[in-house]
């Protein structure tokens, strides 16, 4: 996980291919102490965890690679996979998907509009089902997640604000916004579209003051980390 993780700030073309062969020999060494027999101490054990799987994707994300959204969701179905056969130390949480959806966002860098749009549905598609996974409970990181895949693979028009107020909306259901799940929705959006789905948050300046929130829409978030300077008195 150490050398995966080291792949993490390279941005080499070549990260998600090194990656995923180091995911394999970790496999492949855990397999092999098993059918040892053997006992290993915690530091010799080659056991993968949820956290190697969610480090090999986040490394995967760094990389260059014009299919990182493909192989991001790959690891994610074999991390489900190896789940299925038992593996309670691999069970996919909500980290998993969202680490995903972040991959997916990342290729807005891309200048192919195909891989683009690829990469919007695979993050749609891995945020519909972390909603359905009962081992997943989702959290306001996770409506930031998905607000980037519409701010950087869409362009903003009617049809980016209809989704992100759709999923806004359900953001404000689960009790989760948060002061970056409005700032996600305000970049994901247009001026007008942010103001009207905000409605009375709005502030003579035009900033969104997150203190004026309906209780009800932040009811399950927690303690917020401090907030910069910059935006201290609300979502420009």
């Amino acid at each position: 996980a150490v050398l995966m993780a080291g792949w993490l700030h390279t941005n080499s073309p070549i990260a998600s291919k090194r990656v995923l062969e180091l995911l394999q020999e970790l496999e492949t060494k855990w397999k092999e102490q098993q059918e040892s027999g053997r006992e290993f101490p915690d530091e010799y054990n080659c056991r993968p965890s949820e956290k190697t799987y969610v480090t090999a994707i986040a490394a995967v994300g760094s990389s260059y690679d014009e299919n990182k959204a493909k192989v991001a969701l790959q690891m994610l179905r074999d991390l489900k996979e190896r789940a299925k056969e038992g593996d309670d130390a691999i069970t996919p949480s909500m980290a998993s998907y969202n680490i995903v959806m972040d991959v997916c966002a990342k290729c807005g860098t891309s200048k192919s509009i195909k891989v683009q749009m690829e990469a919007l549905k695979i993050g749609f598609a891995v945020y519909k089902a972390a909603k359905l996974d009962p081992n997943a409970k989702l959290e306001p990181t996770t409506f930031v997640r998905i607000l980037r895949c519409v701010i950087y693979l869409m362009n903003r028009g009617d049809e980016s604000d209809k989704l992100a107020a759709t999923l806004f909306g359900e953001a404000k259901k689960a009790g989760m916004v948060t002061f970056d799940v409005c700032k996600s929705l305000g970049k994901a959006t247009t001026r007008m579209a942010r103001d009207k789905i905000l409605k009375d948050t709005v502030n003579e300046e035009g900033r969104v003051d997150y203190s004026n929130l309906p209780i009800d829409w932040k009811r399950n978030v927690g303690p917020e980390r401090k907030r910069s300077r910059k935006y201290s008195n609300g979502v420009p």
